[in-house]
Order: C-alpha cells, then structure tokens, then sequence
C-alpha cells in the first residue's frame, strides 16, 4: 500500500476494525512517498493518520483555553479600573 505524501516516519496505518495481525512495516516508496507492507490476508478497510497531529490538535486546544483565560483576565481588571 502506498500513500501520496512527502515520507515522514510519523505516518502510521491501523485496521479499522481489529489491529494488524503483523506490524505493517513502512519504507520510502519510490524515493518520496510513504508505502507499507501488509502481511494480513483478506480485504479490509484501512485507516492512515499523521501520528504527530494529535500535538497539534492538543496544542490548539491549550491555546484557546489560554486565550479564553487571558480575555477574561483583562475584561476583569478594565472592568474593576471603572
């Protein structure tokens, strides 16, 4: 199996319905690209994910709350000066 993106060791693929009965083994395709060997028999559906992007998604997430915060921090002290 291969994927159409820029290798990054970060890509990984998982079974959507049970884990890989053996670890798929990812390697640079074709100089550029992601690719994976299967060794599980059958068809089934696949699901490929950027590990890394569940620290975006995190970072995003402390960053609003941060910013939340720090609006309310300075609606309170504006409001308290008047």
């Amino acid at each position: 199996m291969g994927l159409n993106q820029f290798f990054d060791a970060g890509w990984n693929v998982m079974r959507k319905d049970k884990p890989l009965l053996n670890k798929a083994g990812h390697f640079e395709l074709n100089g550029i690209a992601n690719g994976w060997i299967i060794e599980d028999m059958g068809m089934y559906d696949l699901s490929v994910y950027y590990e890394p992007q569940k620290y975006v998604n995190w970072g995003i997430t402390v960053f609003l709350l941060g910013l939340i915060g720090m609006s309310y921090l300075c609606i309170k002290i504006v409001l308290r000066k008047k």
